[in-house]
């Protein structure tokens, strides 16, 4: 966790209010949620970016075209698209613990799916 003991106070009408804790858990109609997804999805693509520089991980590539498509997102889902190796996955998976471990985010690992 970076901040353990964060808190933020908000300007309503040029007013601060008293400060407040942050805590973990944000619901998904809180009008916070999609900017902290975006950061968040930004910043596991930033892992997965290296991981392919370094070889560690494979995503699929178009036809003529020489970048790999390994990450996207979707209405506050993401997904991975990558070459179907036990290793290359497993690096993958190994990838996003990493980065929950970094992030303090929780993986909803009975929500996953893979298709082949």
């Amino acid at each position: 966790m970076l901040f353990g003991d964060a808190s933020a106070c908000i300007t309503i009408n040029g007013r601060k209010s008293e400060a407040f804790g942050l805590f973990r858990s944000i619901c998904q109609g809180c009008p916070l949620a999609p900017a902290l997804y975006v950061l968040a999805a930004e910043g596991f693509g930033y892992l997965l970016a290296n991981a392919i520089i370094v070889g560690h991980v494979c995503g699929i590539s178009l036809p003529e075209s020489p970048s790999q498509l390994v990450n996207g997102h979707f209405a506050g889902d993401s997904f991975l698209t990558l070459i179907e190796d036990e290793d290359n996955v497993q690096s993958a998976l190994q990838c996003l613990n990493t980065f929950c471990l970094a992030s303090d985010l929780a993986i909803q690992w009975h929500k996953m799916q893979c298709y082949r």
